[in-house]
């Protein structure tokens, strides 16, 4: 892992996501790109009539955002406490979409945002923007919940449906963080499977993935979703990992409402392949 996207539009949740992005990058000797898009401004013509309907974009307050962005962004990039860690302050291109704009970053290995869950996410870190940032982005996507508690990558659950193809390579980069994988596979009445089967099916999945000794955990639940999240804080896992395909749509496992129930619902850091 080279390097690292954090979007952030300075609230105390996007510095949360950015901490959670230092210790990744610590432990991975990776860059964090520091990323922010200051929207622009429009006055609205007093004028019941006016000669063109375009909008005549506010220079002054633009350019003064602007300047005081690019100020926020250096001054955050420079604080002693990321001391060892370079963070490279990036200002985007305003006059895109911000979820755009984040995913037409394509020179990253991860992007880390924050989520402000099940409540509605705000502003830049927006519920609608995080989840097109998940379904369009070309790396994985680590979104990151409040909290009070520091961000360690010591146990990490990886769900797995065993219909969508899991990264080798970033299999390989988890494992290079030294934290405790351990493969869940959620097992539920309407698509219920015997152990036996399942066992089979996670051994063959250690050896496609060049685990020697996988550690796994077969779940029963009555939903997907409520089940990852349970097995989760049962485990007292540090992050969930899910998968999902982006040449062939969103998999069985990462679908639709199993998408938003997880990232919304869970309290604990939610990691998405693609």
């Amino acid at each position: 892992m080279k390097k690292i996207l954090v979007p952030t539009d300075f609230s105390n949740l996007s510095l949360l996501a950015l901490d959670t992005a230092v210790e990744i990058a610590q432990q991975s000797k990776a860059e964090i790109l520091l990323f922010h898009a200051q929207p622009m401004h429009y006055m609205v013509s007093a004028d019941p009539f006016p000669v063109t309907m375009m909008p005549n974009l506010d220079l002054d307050l633009y350019k003064y955002e602007v300047e005081d962005a690019t100020k926020k962004l250096h001054e955050i990039a420079d604080a002693p406490i990321y001391e060892g860690v370079t963070i490279t302050p990036i200002l985007g291109d305003s006059y895109l979409p911000i979820e755009d704009a984040i995913t037409q970053q394509s020179d990253v290995d991860l992007i880390v945002m924050g989520s402000t869950g099940a409540d509605g996410w705000k502003d830049l870190l927006s519920r609608s923007n995080a989840e097109s940032v998940i379904r369009n982005s070309h790396c994985p996507v680590l979104i990151v919940k409040e909290s009070d508690k520091k961000f360690k990558m010591k146990r990490i659950m990886v769900a797995v449906d065993f219909e969508t193809r899991v990264s080798t390579e970033f299999i390989k980069k988890l494992n290079s963080t030294k934290a405790k994988i351990t493969f869940v596979y959620i097992n539920t009445p309407d698509g219920f499977e015997d152990s036996h089967t399942t066992t089979e099916k996670m051994f063959k999945l250690g050896e496609e993935l060049g685990i020697k000794e996988i550690d796994f955990l077969i779940y029963n639940y009555y939903s997907i979703a409520k089940g990852i999240i349970a097995c989760a804080k049962d485990m007292k896992t540090d992050m969930i990992v899910l998968t999902t395909n982006s040449r062939k749509g969103l998999s069985l496992l990462f679908a639709g409402s199993v998408t938003e129930d997880v990232a919304n619902h869970s309290e604990i850091p939610v990691l998405a392949l693609v």
